[in-house]
């Protein structure tokens, strides 16, 4: 009789396609990191000081022992808070797989801030580095397999960091981070409408000035651009959902198509047809 064999298979949560950087740094009390958004995932590790956190629409007060995940196209900043020096480990990564997130906030323990440091210390055998930066650039030459199971690596710390448990992290409680969050509370339900910086400040109720600094302080980027910013991602939703370019650009207060096209490159680099549904 012939022996039947079962499979056994195993599902990956997560999928790690490349490495982007991966350094552990200190930051002094004044350090200034105006902020980005990219197309790739990055991990944020506070393993020593604390940080005030910008993800998005929150600004979050960070412990020593606590990490953030930022997704893709999501706007970030960090920057040391209670006036010390700040130590992180940041990883970023493309991931064709990735578990969904329902929390943000993860709590490092020991044993996986250990192996993180160890990791990163290992990658320096197997990658060139701009070190400034902590930019990966390429497998060093018949450090291939090496490189392959350092990825592996990385996908079982990624999982245990995202599967231990969720940690709740405060919201910053500065009067500024407050303010800020306010405006963007407010540029997120008027993205349909096409206002001024004036109009803007006048509907959170603050001065126009004001607004500027905090703009500066925590999206390291003008106001109008930043809610030029929010407009464009909303878009790219709208537009894979098959609306039309037309469409999109007057639902989100665009008269001028030519104009939102403009702008829809310049933020992404591509022309928004590049991003309607098939």
């Amino acid at each position: 009789m012939e022996k039947q064999y079962k499979k056994c298979i195993i599902s990956k949560q997560i999928q790690l396609d490349a490495i982007v950087t991966f350094h552990d740094s200190i930051y002094k009390s004044d350090f200034y990191y105006e902020g980005e958004m990219h197309d790739f995932w990055e991990v944020v590790c506070i393993i020593g000081g604390q940080a005030e956190i910008v993800a998005g629409n929150n600004v979050f007060l960070l412990q020593h022992g606590q990490a953030v995940v930022h997704p893709p196209m999501e706007f970030h900043n960090l920057r040391p808070a209670g006036g010390t020096s700040m130590q992180a480990l940041i990883v970023s990564f493309y991931a064709s797989r990735m578990p969904d997130l329902s929390e943000r906030i993860f709590k490092l323990t020991s044993e996986i801030v250990e192996q993180f440091q160890l990791l990163c210390q290992r990658a320096k055998s197997f990658f060139t580095f701009t070190f400034y930066n902590g930019l990966l650039t390429s497998v060093i030459e018949g450090k291939e397999l090496e490189a392959s199971m350092f990825l592996t690596k990385l996908e079982y710390l990624l999982h245990r960091l995202m599967t231990d448990g969720a940690n709740v992290a405060q919201p910053s409680r500065t009067q500024s981070a407050q303010t800020y969050q306010t405006i963007l509370n407010v540029m997120e339900q008027n993205l349909d409408k096409k206002l001024s910086i004036c109009e803007l400040a006048a509907r959170c109720s603050i001065g126009e000035a004001n607004m500027r600094s905090i703009f500066r302080k925590y999206a390291g980027k003008g106001v109008m651009s930043y809610f030029n910013l929010m407009k464009i991602k909303k878009a790219i939703v709208y537009l894979q959902e098959g609306k039309s370019v037309k469409e999109t650009a007057l639902m989100l207060g665009f008269s001028d198509q030519n104009y939102f096209n403009t702008v829809f490159k310049r933020m992404i680099g591509v022309p928004p047809g590049k991003y309607k549904a098939p």
